[in-house]
């Protein structure tokens, strides 16, 4: 008799690789605390409660793969100059 072909793990996902990431953070004893007691008084899981004060309180950056200046410092002009003097030289 066949064995029966069990889904991997890609395809249980239905899609949803695309939308979450795992992070691996090292925070401290009490941060931690405070996060999981949060989280239980929410009734939400720790992960949303980490999304939602990333999405609430950190700046979003856009980056442009086209534009290789993108990654230029623009508040210390001097180093783009020392950066274009020694490609001279």
């Amino acid at each position: 008799m066949a064995a029966k072909k069990r889904e991997s793990v890609a395809d249980a996902q239905d899609g949803q690789e695309d939308l979450f990431r795992r992070l691996n953070v090292k925070v401290s004893l009490g941060a931690y605390e405070r996060l999981l007691l949060h989280a239980i008084k929410a009734n939400r899981a720790p992960g949303e409660l980490v999304t939602e004060l990333i999405n609430g309180h950190l700046r979003q950056w856009k980056v442009s793969a086209n534009n290789p200046q993108a990654f230029v410092n623009r508040n210390r002009p001097e180093v783009v100059d020392q950066v274009r003097n020694s490609d001279a030289a």
